[in-house]
């Protein structure tokens, strides 16, 4: 499909757009994990037992078992970005009243919050909507359906609407951050504590990245933390006796790999509410 049936397809067919585009995703996601899924399962739950989450802050949630965005083995491990595990512990123990989370994907973080937290409501928005349907199965997996409710796009209206004092942002979506995190057309993010997964922007002529650009907009009302991506050698090391009569130490190693073309950058920005 080249640029303009692409641009016209988006406009007059949107819905359609997306499916299409989440289809020939999968079919590549399934090509590329298809082994190493299979062998994860193989040696992790035997005799067809559903796969649920080995490590981590959602250990022991249920989990899919089919073509996901990307590959699974590393949610079903329980290392998918384990950088930011203390902050998701942090997220449970603060009880917040709302969790917004933004490409949701399949319902790691969606389904994962609802269950730890402090029984909050999770709105959750992504314009695949093979990963809607899957959210919404993972949600029934795991016995949360009442509190996640999933839906597409997500407007600067939607979400200054959804903002109440007590509430969290996740933030995943592969760029277009930079446009719906506008604190001037979504007055209440001041409000919000927001995880920000930052992807590039094409920086010339003096633009400023998108790092930067979202960090000078929260400055003066949150606290900015910024996290990068690690190697997984620590996991390894710390949850040895759970892997290693099962696979081979490059096996495991291979299994955690979240094919990332580089490194990854996020933003824990927290906001500065008065005592």
């Amino acid at each position: 499909m080249d640029l303009q049936l692409r641009r016209f397809a988006q406009i007059v067919a949107p819905e359609l757009y997306h499916l299409y585009r989440s289809y020939r995703a999968r079919k590549q996601f399934c090509r590329r994990f298809k082994f190493d899924q299979r062998l994860f399962r193989e040696a992790f739950y035997p005799v067809n037992q559903t796969p649920e989450v080995l490590t981590g802050p959602f250990r022991g949630m249920f989990y899919l078992d089919e073509t996901v965005w990307g590959p699974i083995t590393p949610k079903w491990a329980g290392a998918y970005e384990s950088e930011l595990d203390d902050i998701v512990e942090d997220i449970a123990r603060h009880g917040y009243d709302r969790i917004v989370n933004i490409g949701c994907a399949e319902g790691y973080y969606a389904v994962g919050l609802a269950l730890v937290g402090r029984k909050p409501q999770v709105f959750a928005f992504d314009l695949d909507p093979i990963a809607r349907r899957q959210a919404r199965r993972l949600a029934r997996l795991n016995g949360v359906s009442e509190r996640v409710r999933v839906f597409g796009q997500c407007t600067h209206f939607d979400l200054n609407q959804l903002i109440t004092r007590k509430t969290f942002v996740l933030c995943d979506i592969e760029g277009y951050e930079l446009v719906l995190l506008d604190p001037a057309k979504v007055p209440r993010l001041k409000d919000a504590d927001l995880l920000i997964e930052v992807h590039a922007d094409s920086v010339s002529a003096g633009i400023q990245s998108t790092e930067e650009r979202i960090t000078g907009r929260f400055a003066g009302s949150h606290t900015i933390e910024r996290r990068v991506s690690y190697d997984r050698e620590t996991w390894l090391r710390e949850h040895y006796l759970l892997w290693q009569t099962k696979v081979s130490r490059e096996r495991m190693l291979k299994s955690l790999d979240e094919a990332r073309s580089g490194s990854q950058v996020w933003l824990w920005v927290r906001a500065q509410r008065l005592p």
